[in-house]
């Protein structure tokens, strides 16, 4: 069995659903899920359960003694390591890919966020095939996905909300989207842009598009997403969300713009393990 620590946004969640199953196809194993974390979180809510995947949430008594391991106290860290043996906790050691995770075996448990698609490209497609979407939300959203299949499509991302108060995060300036739809522009005829965002009157109000476009009204992040992957372009935010919203789309030939400042400056995260290698940083 390999157990992973689900915690944090949704973008968050692909990540490690995605490495945790690849490590149990490996291993031949079952995936099984520690959602300890969203127990605890008033701003988190576990979200992978509206997608298609089976795998299910590893029941308490079994983990009872993890909170040791996931603690930030060295000292409970190496009581744990003494007392037991099973599962054998990874953590991540940095941001940057991290090839040693291979080297967990059956019983296994992974804590760590592990942005990078070389966690898990041996099994893009089928990553890619189990992450879709039910008939209920393809009835619910017909007219948006219509005006989406019948264009040249673009989705562009904002992100906010949570950016304006943690520093490790930057915000991204308008001169970077500007910089991206001119770059669109000359790459596609006619396209048509959906503006998604966690603060979309703020996007009204400083978003300069001339571009035909149109504002997406503020669903469930899990909807929003896959309303995000049906377009075929992309110009993503510093955000796993939008990132996985490019990375899910089926269009082969799909133009996605990232930016190539993910941090700000003063990070020490290595960042160049999470682009894939076909998109456009600007």
């Amino acid at each position: 069995m390999i157990i992973v620590r689900i915690e944090g946004g949704l973008g968050n969640q692909l990540f490690q659903y995605a490495l945790g199953k690849n490590l149990a196809l490996i291993n031949n194993t079952e995936l099984k899920l520690d959602l300890n974390y969203f127990k605890k979180s008033s701003f988190r809510t576990f979200e992978l359960n509206h997608f298609n995947i089976n795998e299910k949430e590893i029941i308490a008594q079994n983990i009872k003694y993890l909170k040791w391991a996931n603690s930030k106290n060295k000292l409970l860290n190496s009581l744990y390591n003494f007392f037991f043996t099973e599962p054998e906790i990874y953590k991540e050691k940095h941001f940057h890919f991290d090839n040693e995770v291979f080297k967990c075996k059956n019983e296994s448990y992974l804590s760590g966020f592990w942005q990078s698609e070389k966690y898990f490209i041996s099994i893009k497609k089928q990553i890619q095939e189990t992450l879709t979407f039910n008939p209920s939300f393809n009835h619910k959203f017909n007219n948006q996905i219509q005006q989406i299949n019948n264009s040249e499509s673009v989705a562009l991302h904002v992100r906010r909300g949570d950016y304006l108060k943690n520093k490790n995060h930057l915000l991204l300036n308008l001169q970077y989207y500007e910089k991206a739809l001119d770059l669109l522009t000359e790459k596609l005829t006619n396209p048509e842009i959906f503006i998604f965002s966690d603060d979309i009157e703020w996007c009204k109000l400083n978003l300069d598009v001339k571009l035909p476009h149109q504002f997406m009204s503020r669903n469930e992040s899990h909807e929003d997403l896959k309303l995000m992957a049906l377009c075929k372009h992309f110009i993503i935010a510093n955000s796993t969300f939008s990132w996985w919203g490019a990375y899910l789309s089926k269009n082969l030939s799909k133009i996605v713009i990232c930016p190539k400042n993910w941090f700000p400056e003063y990070s020490t995260n290595n960042s160049e393990d999470l682009f894939v290698e076909d998109w456009i940083l600007i």
